[in-house]
């Protein structure tokens, strides 16, 4: 298994030694006043948010829609599920982005979708403001089909050729953020550092159906770090 990058390394150790430093604060939020603390209760929140994490893909990296359910077992913790969403198709493609330099683009159609579960501890609460720490699994699965016209100059013909290319991607994600709450409302700002496993499939096919072929299937880690903005709405 091929090794992440040192400067990832380093990114990790960083991030290791802030959260370190803020989660002995955690003592001193225990000594705060009952009207300063967030009252403890079981409560269910659903939100929308904006992902600004680039998950990697073939062409270019993808930023997708998120709504997440998030159950509060109390102030102290909680757990949620969140279900990314990136849907976009292209018609066109400046000539300079094209990958098939030989060939006549016709479309592009890129899909990614996932499951992300977590759990999050909230260590500093002050009237409707909150600090968490917290440890997440995030699935993704992308892709991207791009179709094309292919000049056969054995047959004096042209045909039509998709590429298809699949992502799979596993990832542990620590993560920390902060919230703001005003009635039923909560704005939430994440921040995610996750190592991820990628297992990735390409497969070409032609219309005429005379041949296609698969690439051989590929691994790679890498570092996804991620930053997203959502709104909830407490029920």
């Amino acid at each position: 298994m091929k090794q992440f990058e040192h400067t990832n390394t380093i990114k990790a150790g960083i991030i290791f030694i802030i959260i370190s430093a803020i989660a002995p604060l955690s003592l001193s939020a225990q000594k705060l006043t009952d009207n300063n603390i967030v009252k403890d209760s079981k409560q269910l929140s659903i939100g929308i948010g904006y992902n600004f994490r680039k998950v990697p893909g073939y062409l270019e990296s993808m930023k997708p829609f998120e709504v997440t359910a998030n159950y509060s077992i109390n102030n102290r913790h909680s757990f949620y599920i969140t279900l990314p969403l990136y849907i976009k198709n292209r018609n066109s493609m400046n000539e300079d982005d094209n990958p098939y330099s030989s060939q006549e683009f016709l479309k592009l159609k890129r899909r990614l979708y996932g499951i992300n579960l977590g759990y999050d501890y909230h260590f500093i609460q002050r009237r409707n403001f909150s600090e968490f720490i917290g440890i997440g699994f995030d699935y993704y699965r992308t892709k991207e089909r791009i179709e094309s016209v292919n000049y056969d100059s054995s047959r004096d013909k042209k045909e039509n050729v998709s590429h298809d290319f699949i992502q799979n991607i596993y990832a542990l994600a620590p993560q920390f953020g902060v919230d703001y709450s005003i009635e039923h409302f909560k704005v939430e700002l994440k921040y995610k550092y996750a190592f991820a496993r990628i297992r990735k499939n390409e497969k070409y096919n032609f219309t005429t159906g005379e041949k296609s072929w698969n690439i051989a299937t590929q691994h790679a880690n890498k570092i996804i770090e991620g930053l997203s903005l959502s709104v909830y709405y407490k029920f």
